[in-house]
């Protein structure tokens, strides 16, 4: 769900741009209200607050202060200006400090639409981009925050954790280069869905780290499935994965038993796959237990 705060001084324009959003998208919240600058800022600091609607010229606070103070401060947030005609030039300069767009009042409905479909493409790859960085976190063992909205995503559901090895092809040393990692990433997010998986390069040469949420069914075929495809044409050379779901908190751990399955062929879970050497026709044997 998008969290939406809304400022605007006039309550009937409030509630209608209020109403129109809500009934516009199911995705997008309007869980916040203010009526100034000020009283944006109380609850900026102490909600989740993921887009701002905000007019400009308000009494108590106005809305270029505003957007000063999220540019700087909550640069991760979107922001969209709603302007009058007559102060148009205010909607121009608020461009200066990171707004996504403008609407002019009173609000066009085809246009706030749009505007709604732009900030749901860019929050979604924002917090897809954070997902990563949380999962890279948990494997690197850095101490979790105390509140964190994504890590508590993380941390309330359990996950399959694979390691794919692929076949180095920039030197002695391995590693993804940009075209192989752009064609797994590809392949994984056709295999699983962009919200139910989040993976990362790891610090390893030519290792990709790949967590999946427990609410994918038939999980043990689609790793052959994604093996047996990507092992032909995108130097996958194997593929260890864990027979249960784990929590988030014990990734690290898991990272370095699916590390030893892999070198030693399956000792430990007996859950390693591995297409002898990329380019090759992968075998036809699995033993995901």
């Amino acid at each position: 769900m998008i969290n939406v705060l809304v400022v605007e001084d006039e309550p009937p324009i409030q509630c209608m741009i209020c109403k129109t959003i809500s009934g516009m998208d199911q995705e997008f919240s309007v869980r916040y209200t203010a009526f100034n600058g000020i009283q944006a800022r109380r609850i900026l600091e102490a909600e989740e607050v993921d887009v701002v609607f905000t007019d400009i010229m308000m009494i108590g606070g106005d809305g270029i202060t505003l957007l000063q103070y999220l540019h700087e401060y909550r640069p991760e947030i979107q922001t969209v200006v709603l302007s009058g005609y007559e102060r148009f030039e205010y909607a121009k300069q608020a461009y200066k400090n990171g707004v996504t767009d403008y609407l002019l009042k009173p609000v066009n409905k085809s246009e706030l639409r749009d505007i709604l479909e732009v900030l749901k493409r860019q929050y979604h790859q924002r917090m897809r981009n954070r997902r990563q960085e949380c999962f890279k976190e948990l494997l690197d063992g850095i101490k979790l925050p105390q509140k964190s909205r994504i890590y508590d995503e993380l941390l309330a559901s359990s996950w399959y954790l694979l390691l794919i090895r692929v076949l180095g092809r920039g030197g002695a040393k391995g590693g993804l280069n940009p075209e192989t990692r752009k064609s797994l990433e590809s392949g994984l997010i056709k295999m699983f869905g962009n919200e139910e998986a989040v993976f990362q390069t790891s610090d390893g040469a030519g290792e990709y780290v790949v967590a999946v949420r427990d609410s994918i069914p038939d999980m043990e075929a689609k790793a052959l499935e994604l093996l047996n495809v990507m092992g032909q044409s995108d130097g996958v050379i194997a593929m260890a994965g864990l027979p249960e779901p784990v929590r988030a908190q014990d990734f690290r751990q898991h990272l370095l038993e699916l590390r030893i399955q892999i070198m030693t062929e399956s000792i430990y879970g007996k859950s390693c796959y591995s297409c002898g050497g990329g380019g090759g026709e992968p075998p036809n044997r699995t033993t995901w237990e």
